[in-house]
């Protein structure tokens, strides 16, 4: 049976002492990608908020999780929003 990666979440600079040091540049690389698809995608779904007329808190970036899988890039990312006047998540 194959072991599942090691999974470190980052929200805190802090946060970064967990990963190994060994595993450090290849935190700082997922990292990299992250931010480029965060800079993309986060402008793009508030654009399409405000022009479905929906009003929204700012969206909720629960940080990067870093996946010690060998494997370089970003699987995904995952931005949650929520209703200004509820507080409920969009879609709920």
């Amino acid at each position: 049976m194959s072991e599942q990666p090691t999974e470190y979440r980052i929200e805190h600079v802090r946060d970064l002492l967990a990963v190994p040091e060994d595993r450090i540049d290849a935190c700082f690389a997922d990292m990299r990608d992250w931010l480029r698809h965060m800079r993309v995608i986060v402008p793009e779904i508030e654009s399409a908020m405000r022009s479905a007329g929906i009003i929204t808190t700012e969206p909720v970036l629960s940080g990067l999780v870093f996946v010690d899988d060998g494997k370089r890039g970003c699987a995904g990312v995952q931005v949650e929003i929520s209703q200004a006047e509820t507080g409920k998540e969009v879609g709920e």
